[in-house]
């Protein structure tokens, strides 16, 4: 969680990025976990082994991640926790990673609350509106540290009270080795 903290340019480094997607997502999760310690959510690990290393710079790809980590786990403990407590309700995260010939692709799927139209239009903006004043600052601070820092591309795709997907897609001639 210090990496995630930390501010400025870090030099890249060649990084298991299967590895290091998955161990920000156990931080994440046990964070939650310590803060609301009833909490329970499956995690679906589906890692493509040929992703490998790439050259990333570890601690913007881990903030990026952070954030969009917290957004679903936090839709679906509020799924959990809803008014009316759905019957067989188990709150899931799904992380999947996948290499194309020129790039990698992290996806990251929910059973929480989904977006509404509205939301998701302003989704990575850092100050939405006067209805959402409080909106947190990790979705949009992970879309552009994807698509500005590491000249990749996030995009979003939800239903209401079905759940989200976050798909992130690094080209790799920038990355690899």
């Amino acid at each position: 969680m210090l990496e995630y903290s930390q501010n400025g340019t870090s030099p890249r480094q060649l990084t298991e990025l299967n590895t290091l997607a998955e161990e920000y997502l156990r931080l994440a999760y046990h964070d939650l976990r310590a803060k609301n310690r009833y909490f329970n959510a499956a995690l679906t690990l589906r890692l493509d082994p040929a992703v490998g290393p790439v050259q990333i710079v570890r601690q913007d790809v881990g903030r990026a991640l952070v954030g969009i980590f917290s957004a679903t786990l936090l839709a679906v403990l509020q799924r959990q926790a809803g008014a009316e407590p759905e019957e067989g309700y188990v709150p899931q995260v799904e992380l999947r990673t996948h290499r194309t010939a020129d790039s990698v692709e992290i996806l990251v799927r929910d059973n929480g609350l989904g977006f509404s139209e509205e939301a998701l239009a302003t989704l990575f903006q850092r100050f939405p509106g006067p209805d959402n004043a409080s909106a947190d600052l990790g979705l949009p601070l992970s879309y552009d540290l994807i698509t500005k820092g590491l000249g990749g591309q996030l995009s979003v795709s939800s239903t209401l009270h079905q759940g989200t997907e976050y798909r992130i897609i690094l080209p790799l001639p920038a990355y690899t080795a």
